[in-house]
């Protein structure tokens, strides 16, 4: 039986006994396995390289697809891919050709994509989510240091590795950004992820990733993309895009903070998304935190797969040892400290010395720099100073001295601290020593300044050694200064440092940047956030939020504050007002039949169009609460929390006991209702139909479906309108 042409795994059938067999295949030294996924042009097989001993994912061209143009096109793709090294990006190990197929091997990674984890939970827990977004902007970021635009990022190209890792994939529509010009006009990839200035025919750049990003996430937290047209050519798709998003109305349980981020993300105009990947990863990391500390789930409990006690138990024991090493540390540093730090007569450093500093010594005081006891700290490292250890021991002393007065803001002490380094000049003059004893002598000489420290003057020739230290020093210097932007900026590129070997020590001081950052990102989120705020509970949420900031910016995060709950009180009035005068003010709501006494919901919680909604006793399901918005002429929206789809009469349809149903919301008259005041309830009249809302009287299980007919005032035509 010739099976030549027959694809790898495939079944077929012996035409001697009518048996099914499989038929197997190697490609090179690669085994196949299973099938992961079928596209356009071949397959991806997970297979086993016998030659390392290990599994891999292979993606396999088509035979009657192997042009030379597609050839070329998954060799580039392997080639950008190879070029990006990092744990959120899946590797590219090798590529070839065997039997006249193509192949890329790559990093095996087998526990689904997020498009699967969005089919299976229809909305993904919000922490998870957030740590999604921090890994896979953390990867893009990588992409875009290799000068590399993604074009394609979507839940379907978001892999899970395990519970805890999430790795972008497909680097196929890639291009380097310096060829986005050639390209441009190309419409490929998901439609409703694209950015609005591809659909245009504008430039792309990293931000058209963060858009894709943003609305991929967006997906993930609400069930459903952020666009949704009835059919997805470009018309309707720019027509739609052109409109502002809001995550809010689809997903009203997400926090304030996290719907901020994605809603940024979404802005129309690059311009007003963020600008660098490294502020994205700060509010992510700073929505998830506050939603872990205002009592949201941790997020163990909230992954499909949790650690095992096994896991934990052997994490116990980890730290455990590693409390026990640091205080065997500590007590052979008291008894041997002449010994750790030998002087010669002259107080010159032993040769060879120099680079044997060990910096235990400092680490009680960095631990009371990172718990806010600044004062205590100081009176450590100026204990150490006075004590005059050999070089370079006494100039790290005085610069961990005066980094400790600039954060207690002891400004002119830290201006003399700095100076004594200086007045000192170099402490070595070995050549072996130089690039150290000049370091010391440049940033004394720029801690003295009484201006702030330009970011794009500093260069850091060395991220693995001591010379990011400067990036720290000069960031809480323009902290003090009230240089906030700059001063972020440099402790950012402190926190991406990646100290090793004798130098590891750098990285202990990273968590005193963190706070400075986190202290910032929440002012300026919430500075942000007082523009897009709109809802009386998103303000409620925001004058929590300003209250919490710390530090030096707390000041003007009250005067924030302040302000919006001055809104706050306005629109309490104003909305006080509307009830009075008969008429629903914006808001989430419930909607209860008079008569059965039952919510409308949707059936099933389905969220397909033209499904029907029905009656149902209340439970405080997010299928049964309303979003209703005034659209003006005394007409109002009404959208399902749950599908973000709005209650409507199907179309053209005025005949009475018509079935009441949810289509995309798009506003037309069959969706907008009168909604009018009738004694002490409501009534809700169609605007294309003229016919109300009216509930058929229920069963005591409930479930009937809700229809139009001519309102007569009776009891299952009137409704409450409740806050859930």
């Amino acid at each position: 039986m010739d099976v030549t042409d027959v694809e790898p795994l495939s079944a077929v059938t012996c035409p001697e006994c009518g048996s099914p067999t499989v038929i197997t295949a190697t490609i090179d030294h690669f085994e196949l396995v299973d099938v992961i996924g079928h596209g356009g042009m071949g397959a991806v097989y997970k297979a086993h390289d016998t030659s390392l001993d290990r599994d891999v994912a292979l993606k396999l061209l088509k035979k009657s697809s192997g042009s030379p143009e597609q050839i070329a096109q998954l060799a580039t793709e392997a080639a950008i891919t190879a070029s990006i090294n990092h744990p959120h990006v899946v590797r590219v190990f090798s590529t070839g050709t065997d039997h006249g197929r193509f192949y890329i091997a790559m990093e095996l990674v087998e526990k689904g994509t997020l498009d699967n984890l969005i089919e299976l939970q229809g909305r993904v827990a919000e922490a998870q989510v957030l740590e999604v977004g921090i890994q896979i902007a953390s990867g893009l970021k990588a992409a875009q240091n290799a000068g590399l635009i993604h074009r394609d990022v979507k839940p379907g190209n978001i892999l899970f590795a395990d519970s805890h890792t999430a790795k972008i994939v497909d680097f196929g529509l890639a291009i380097f950004a310096e060829d986005e010009a050639k390209v441009r006009g190309e419409i490929w990839g998901t439609p409703y992820y694209v950015a609005p200035e591809k659909l245009d025919h504008k430039p792309e750049d990293f931000r058209s990733d963060i858009y894709s990003l943003g609305g991929t996430l967006f997906h993930a937290l609400a069930g459903r993309p952020p666009f949704e047209a009835e059919n997805a050519s470009m018309v309707a798709l720019k027509h739609l895009k052109n409109q502002a998003v809001s995550l809010q109305a689809f997903a009203p349980h997400v926090s304030g903070n996290t719907a901020y981020v994605i809603n940024r993300t979404l802005a129309k105009d690059p311009d007003q998304r963020y600008q660098s990947y490294d502020e994205l990863i700060e509010h992510f990391q700073y929505a998830l935190t506050e939603l872990q500390k205002s009592g949201g789930k941790p997020k163990e409990a909230q992954r499909v797969v949790m650690e095992t006690d096994k896991e934990k138990q052997a994490m116990g024991w980890v730290v455990m040892g590693l409390i026990g090493l640091m205080v065997a540390v500590g007590i052979g540093f008291f008894f041997f400290r002449d010994r750790i730090f030998p002087k010669s007569d002259t107080g010159e450093p032993v040769a060879g010395e120099v680079n044997k500093v060990s910096f235990a010594v400092f680490t009680p005081a960095f631990d009371k720099l990172g718990d806010g006891r600044v004062a205590e700290a100081t009176d450590m490292l100026a204990k150490i100073v006075a004590q005059k250890p050999a070089q370079p021991e006494l100039n790290w002393a005085e610069t961990f001295l005066g980094l400790s007065e600039y954060m207690g803001g002891k400004r002119a002490e830290a201006i003399a601290t700095f100076g004594k380094i200086e007045a000192r000049g170099p402490f070595s003059t070995k050549d072996a020593d130089k690039p150290l004893a000049g370091f010391f002598v440049d940033v004394a000489k720029k801690m003295q300044t009484g201006t702030a420290v330009e970011p794009a003057s500093v260069t850091v020739a060395n991220n693995v050694n001591y010379e990011p230290v400067a990036l720290l020093l000069y960031g809480m210097k323009n902290w003090e200064l009230g240089a906030y932007d700059e001063s972020v900026e440099l402790l950012r590129r402190f926190r991406q440092a990646t100290p090793a070997g004798k130098d590891a020590w750098v990285a202990d001081l990273k968590p005193l940047a963190t706070d400075y950052v986190e202290q910032y990102t929440a002012y300026k989120m919430g500075a942000d956030r007082v523009k897009t705020a709109k809802s009386l509970d998103e303000k409620k949420a925001l004058v929590k939020a300003l209250k919490a900031v710390q530090g030096k910016l707390a000041p003007r995060a009250q005067e924030l504050a302040a302000k919006v709950s001055a809104d706050i009180d306005k629109i309490e009035k104003e909305r006080k007002a509307l009830w009075d005068q008969g008429k629903v003010p914006d808001g989430l709501y419930k909607l209860i039949n008079r008569q059965s006494n039952k919510a409308i919901d949707v059936e099933g919680h389905s969220k397909d169009d033209g499904h029907r909604v029905q009656q149902w006793a209340y439970g405080g399901q997010p299928n049964a609460q309303w979003n209703i918005t005034a659209q003006g002429g005394g007409v109002y929206l009404l959208v399902c929390r749950e599908t973000g789809k709005a209650l409507q009469v199907p179309k053209d349809q005025n005949d009475d006991q018509v079935g009441i149903v949810q289509g995309n919301v798009n506003k037309a008259p069959n969706q907008r209702w009168k909604i009018e005041k009738d004694g002490a309830f409501w009534k809700l009249t169609n605007e294309a139909s003229n016919k109300a809302l009216t509930g058929v009287a229920a069963a005591p299980a409930g479930g009937n479906t809700i229809v139009q007919s001519p309102y007569t005032g009776a009891p299952e035509q009137q409704w409450k309108i409740e806050n859930p």
